[in-house]
């Protein structure tokens, strides 16, 4: 119960409150005790003398005299004449020294009812005091002040408290009745709202202001389902919307004493899965619209990885509904955003549309594709922190889901803006940035070394500047440049020195490609160059009866990926040989192929790879020995072994199909490592360069064979870094 005290702290006393004034107003009764005075005549004076029950006192010489329901003044007189047959013109003095206790009952609305005894000279405003002040705000309470037999007289108890001095704050007497009563109601506010209870309401309100009062409804309250139980049992229904409704305030009835004001909780919701922060309920307001959109906020919003173009709204009878939540958010497309009801589950799943970024970039792997927007090239490098200095962007290739493989130039998309290499990227694309191998500059140069330059932006001259120029006369020097193509083949250049330098001739300037080798000897020198797949590539000097075995070793040697059966060996001036060093170089033996003086030697790198993935140790690709046969038990042990979930009954090999648009079989041959009585081991399979093998976790299904196959022309892109 909502209780508010109301003092008469603030009261204002005007009136004369003297007590020994009030005093000869006040009534005697018995066990009051009296001092009487007769001046000069202390035989005929009492100091205490006590009213009877009888309503007598018993006075020296002049016997009893009644008292009782007399003043203070009448008793006076009465002593006064009783002394008349003793002395001439006796002055009494009649004091009142002890009073019986007078009570008054003050009843009703005060913090604290009862029967309070007063005090000379008391009003109605410290009686109020006395029972704590009043339990009502005074504007709301009524008070009646009784004596006796008279008909109760009704206070104005506001003004009485606020001006102390008001003809109404009458002085008390014994026995009088002050009754507080409270113009209110008490009603009871119960369910959805913010502070249930039981409180004091003016007569008059109604529901309106009893929810008000208990702190306003919670936002899971059925406004729209109130109820009101009376004393009798009757119950009426309330539309709180309707009653706060413009010109519908009739229908906010007065609440009668002892009323339930009932707010139930609203039940209606609906669920939000998906790719929302907070999925889970979403209460729809009672008497509210719910739109999807709202719903989707109210779980804390989509997430990026979000597929607003296909979220669904499921009603309660199974029937699913398509939404495009891109159009209705971003476009405001209202047909795209339904009202909700209650049961309805909306669905936003999550986008899976996503590229595939490796290589030389800042943050290699998925970059996801914005639901209902376009992705372009450059836009997936920023996405995937920017492509780092080496990256060789003109090199960039897409692999495609069905497999295909097509060159990007992201130089010109990233630094030229060329609009027509910026291409419009799809889920599940792969984009392969392979590292610049950079250009090579050896010889008679001031700075010898390896630079790097994006493919097809730099001249022969530029890249001569950079290695500080020729450190011989022009007319000395021999040029070389060699460069491998993407087909394995050798190709020599010879630009002539002095028309390059003195720009006589422009033909000469050649664009540099990434990975070109460019030498610059003395036309007397007597050195070979010798580049590709070695420890040390560089110049060196001839020795007599040199061939390609001492070459390369005095060059530290083949590197693992050399394919020493193809070394290309160019003479100056004349064309270019292919040389079988493979037995001579495992061997020792002498290779009777003797090098001359200006001699340029490729040894190019073997690219007979075989990619095997799942479940290994060490998934990747594998390079086949030249000149040897890869077989399964060798290339599973290259990979590190099969894992402890692999299944090794049906491992699927992918062998090349030159019919398929793809280079690679659609169905691949199951093997088992299983031996079969009587039949040959898979481990012994020979492997065809460009197969791929995958080794399964489980049983696979056909379906996922297939899903396989699309993927696998592009793993041999492994191999590319």
């Amino acid at each position: 119960m909502m209780t508010q005290i109301f003092t008469g702290i603030d009261v204002v006393f005007a009136q004369n409150t003297n007590p020994s004034r009030a005093s000869q107003e006040e009534v005697l009764a018995p066990d009051d005790v009296l001092g009487i005075t007769v001046l000069d005549h202390p035989e005929f004076s009492v100091d205490n003398v006590t009213v009877g029950s009888d309503g007598k006192i018993q006075l020296p010489l002049t016997g009893s005299i009644f008292v009782a329901k007399k003043t203070l003044r009448q008793v006076t007189e009465a002593v006064r004449k009783a002394l008349l047959r003793e002395l001439r013109d006796p002055q009494v003095t009649v004091t009142l020294k002890l009073a019986h206790p007078r009570r008054v009952f003050v009843l009703g609305a005060v913090v604290k009812p009862g029967i309070y005894e007063i005090k000379p000279g008391w009003r109605i405003t410290e009686i109020i005091a006395a029972a704590g002040g009043l339990a009502v705000r005074p504007e709301l309470a009524e008070a009646a002040f009784t004596r006796g037999q008279q008909a109760p007289k009704s206070l104005d108890i506001a003004r009485i408290l606020a001006v102390g001095s008001d003809p109404s704050n009458v002085l008390l007497k014994e026995d009088d009745v002050v009754r507080i009563s409270s113009r209110t109601v008490q009603v009871n506010v119960a369910g959805q709202v913010k502070n249930p209870g039981s409180y004091d309401l003016p007569i008059g309100n109604g529901v309106v202001e009893a929810i008000a009062i208990a702190g306003g409804p919670t936002e899971r309250a059925a406004k729209t389902q109130i109820t009101v139980k009376h004393l009798d049992g009757t119950v009426q229904a309330v539309d709180l919307a309707k009653l706060m409704a413009p010109g519908n305030a009739a229908l906010n009835f007065a609440l009668k004493a002892g009323d339930l004001v009932m707010l139930p909780e609203s039940r209606a919701h609906v669920t939000v899965r998906g790719a929302v922060l907070k999925p889970g309920y979403v209460d729809i307001p009672d008497g509210e619209v719910l739109r999807a959109t709202e719903a989707i906020a109210l779980a804390g919003g989509a997430t990026t990885q979000a597929a607003l173009s296909k979220a669904s709204v499921t009603r309660q009878d199974g029937t699913v509904i398509p939404v495009d939540l891109f159009k209705a958010l971003v476009r405001g497309e209202a047909g795209q955003n339904p009202q909700l009801q209650d049961g309805d589950v909306v669905v936003l799943p999550e986008s899976r549309t996503h590229v595939t970024i490796r290589g030389l970039v800042t943050k290699p792997g998925y970059v996801d594709i914005p639901d209902g927007e376009v992705l372009r090239a450059t836009e997936a490098i920023a996405l995937a922190g920017g492509a780092l200095p080496l990256a060789a962007l003109s090199k960039a290739t897409i692999t495609r889901l069905d497999g295909t493989v097509t060159p990007i130039d992201l130089y010109k998309a990233l630094v030229l803006g060329d609009k027509n290499s910026n291409v419009v990227l799809t889920a599940d694309d792969v984009i392969d940035i392979p590292k610049s191998i950079g250009i090579t500059v050896l010889g008679n140069v001031a700075k010898p070394g390896t630079y790097t330059v994006e493919a097809g932006t730099a001249l022969l001259s530029d890249i001569l500047a950079l290695a500080g120029g020729l450190n011989i006369k022009p007319e000395d020097a021999r040029i070389n440049v060699s460069r491998t193509l993407a087909t394995g083949k050798q190709i020599i250049l010879n630009p002539v020195a002095l028309s390059l330098v003195n720009a006589r001739d422009s033909s000469q300037n050649a664009v540099i490609m990434d990975g070109d080798l460019v030498t610059v000897t003395s036309a007397e020198s007597k050195k070979v160059i010798i580049s590709g797949q070695v420890q040390r590539p560089g110049e060196y000097e001839l020795n007599e009866g040199d061939s390609v075995p001492e070459l390369i070793a005095r060059a530290g040697g083949p590197t693992l990926a050399a394919a020493l059966s193809r070394i290309s060996v160019t003479p100056l001036g004349g064309t270019s040989q292919t040389v079988d060093a493979y037995q001579a170089v495992q061997t020792g033996q002498k290779l009777n192929f003797p090098l001359g003086k200006g001699d340029f030697v490729v040894v190019p790198e073997n690219k007979r790879t075989v990619v095997i993935l799942g479940a290994v140790n060490k998934a990747g690709a594998i390079l086949i020995p030249e000149k040897e046969t890869l077989t399964l038990a060798t290339a599973l042990g290259l990979a590190g072994g099969p894992q402890k979930e692999a299944a090794v009954k049906e491992i699927g090999i992918f062998r090349k199909d030159p019919t398929s648009p793809t280079g690679q079989s659609e169905k691949p041959l199951i093997v088992s490592l299983q031996q079969k009585k009587g039949g040959p081991s898979a481990l012994n399979m020979p492997i065809e360069e460009g197969s791929v093998i995958y080794v399964p976790e489980g049983k696979q299904s056909s379906t996922i064979w297939s899903k396989i196959s699309s993927l696998a022309s592009a793993a041999l892109a492994l191999t590319r870094f």
